[in-house]
């Protein structure tokens, strides 16, 4: 279960980017309990700490894209799947005890679109600095054991990020795309 001070960071998120949302355009945070997304909370019980790693990936993964693909709206049917899916791409993976430092690791996005879209998330924020704290307190919390960076957009004008992580029983997902 989060800390008190952990949902409060994840609840001011959520309030200065948006609640889920079917824009295309914009941002909006998601969270998902794992078990809605996994047969066993992230990390699974596997045989090995690689196996764990992976199976965490996979699961991470399929959240994210599940919120790209709510995110796009009625934009994902109309462009066709094929072309939201044709950017996607990992971008940047953090693990467990690795540093964290989310504004750093989006800085270090060397795909140019990614990188522009990374960088609008608080450089066109209307509170640039609350914006860059939220993601600092929810996405450098002790709570996220792994964090991605994706790529995303479509294949013509618009392009984004999507940052998912996993805790222990949850799954979080910021969302921003631009034209």
């Amino acid at each position: 279960m989060a800390s008190e001070s952990f949902q409060k960071a994840i609840e001011t998120l959520t309030s200065l980017f948006g609640p889920p949302t079917q824009t295309t355009l914009g941002a909006a945070v998601f969270t998902t309990t794992t078990s809605i997304h996994a047969q066993a909370p992230c990390p699974a019980q596997t045989s090995t700490p690689e196996q764990t790693a992976d199976a965490c990936d996979e699961q991470l993964e399929t959240f994210a894209k599940s919120k790209y693909e709510y995110f796009a709206g009625n934009a994902w049917n109309n462009l066709g799947p094929e072309h939201w899916l044709a950017t996607w791409a990992r971008r940047y993976e953090r693990k467990e005890k690795a540093k964290a430092d989310i504004l750093k690791e989006l800085g270090d996005v060397q795909e140019p679109a990614t990188n522009l879209a990374a960088s609008q998330i608080t450089e066109n924020h209307d509170q640039p600095d609350a914006a860059r704290a939220a993601l600092q307190g929810v996405f450098n919390a002790d709570e996220i054991h792994t964090l991605h960076l994706y790529q995303i957009g479509d294949t013509e004008a618009i392009t984004g990020v999507l940052i998912a992580a996993a805790t222990a029983d949850l799954y979080i997902a910021l969302v921003f795309m631009m034209d």
